[in-house]
């Protein structure tokens, strides 16, 4: 999918046009996101919705991960993998200070699906107190494409 294919499905203009992404304003689940288009040679090679709702209480930003895991579990079925990634566990026995873990960056949420043409990646993470919450959709084989074209690049001369 082109550039101008993208703008014609969103049907608005984009809030932050780039030279190699679109990005656009949405809601998907209730929830206020900005769709991030990526492309290269004119070329879509992944999209990202990024959740751009301010919380109060960190630890609802725990709640909105596992609500949009709930719709997604339900889209494309038992993910590939599911983790709870801690870097540090000071506060792993202590649920009501998960959020505060997270936004520190001792914590962070990754769960994945693996599509016929897609890698889907959801995430939610946080650093300095600022929370990233997303989902990715990585084409395929267009990263197959990129790691070959890489595997080729580093064997040279050798």
């Amino acid at each position: 999918m082109s550039r101008e294919q993208v703008k014609q499905l969103e049907k608005t203009e984009p809030v932050f046009p780039g030279d190699d992404t679109l990005t656009f304003k949405g809601k998907i689940a209730s929830s206020i996101v900005h769709i991030i288009y990526e492309f290269e040679n004119d070329k879509l090679k992944s999209g990202t919705y990024r959740f751009v709702e301010n919380r109060v209480n960190v630890n609802v930003y725990i709640q909105d991960y596992l609500r949009i895991n709930e719709f997604l579990d339900s889209k494309y079925g038992k993910p590939e993998s599911r983790e709870e990634i801690w870097s540090n566990d000071m506060y792993k026995d202590k649920k009501g200070f998960y959020g505060l873990a997270l936004s520190t960056g001792q914590l962070k949420f990754v769960s994945s699906w693996d599509e016929e043409k897609t890698i889907i990646v959801h995430a939610l993470s946080g650093y300095n107190y600022l929370i990233n919450h997303s989902i990715m959709y990585h084409d395929k084989l267009y990263k197959e494409k990129t790691i070959e074209k890489r595997e080729r690049e580093e064997m040279k001369g050798l």
